[in-house]
């Protein structure tokens, strides 16, 4: 199996164990064959086996990537640590998130809050009730469903970095750190001790 770099858009097809890329006026078309081919078995994850050496190719064209896509709006400086506050913490008043998220301006963080709100994965609401009028944000379903993301974050730091989260440096599963039945759902549990 041969790897050509191409700068073109190239799409996708598959027929019969071939994967076929077409683009403008050329087409390249991969076999894979498994007697020829050296094929090296990564570890047994809880996502299965992953082969190593081989790419993940996508079954639909693809016009941009999804997690450049997503990092073009979650990867900002601050956003994560925001959305971590306004979920986690409950912090949702403009004070609190300023206050909670350490080196964050004030500019900034009505920058990111702004964008967020743009993008729909927050929503503004007014208490008219009280005077000054109080604002406060809250995750929209949009934000919710990042809630996986942050969790994933959780879990490879207190995997892998617990030497600075935690004040005995022992790693930890995420189902030690949150025993509620109800997250599971949300994150991947990064097991602790196992190889």
């Amino acid at each position: 199996m041969r790897t050509i770099v191409c700068k073109r858009k190239l799409t996708l097809i598959k027929q019969d164990g071939e994967q076929k890329y077409t683009g403008r006026r050329t087409s390249y078309t991969f076999v894979y064959l498994p007697i020829i081919r050296k094929v090296v078995m990564a570890e047994h994850t809880q996502f299965g086996k992953w082969v190593e050496e081989n790419p993940l190719i996508p079954s639909v064209p693809i016009a941009s990537c999804p997690i450049a896509t997503t990092l073009g709006v979650l990867g900002k400086k601050w956003s994560l640590l925001i959305l971590r506050d306004i979920s986690m913490r409950k912090e949702r008043r403009f004070t609190e998130l300023l206050n909670s998220v350490n080196g964050i301006t004030r500019r900034v963080l009505s920058m990111r809050l702004h964008e967020l709100e743009e993008e729909g994965i927050i929503k503004r609401s007014v208490d008219k009730s009280e005077r000054p009028f109080k604002i406060r944000w809250q995750l929209t379903n949009k934000g919710w469903d990042a809630l996986p993301i942050l969790m994933s974050y959780f879990a490879f730091g207190s995997k892998w970095y617990a030497r600075n989260v935690y004040s005995d440096k022992k790693p930890r599963e995420v189902e030690e750190v949150f025993p509620q039945r109800q997250l599971r759902q949300s994150f991947v549990n990064l097991e602790i001790g196992k190889k």
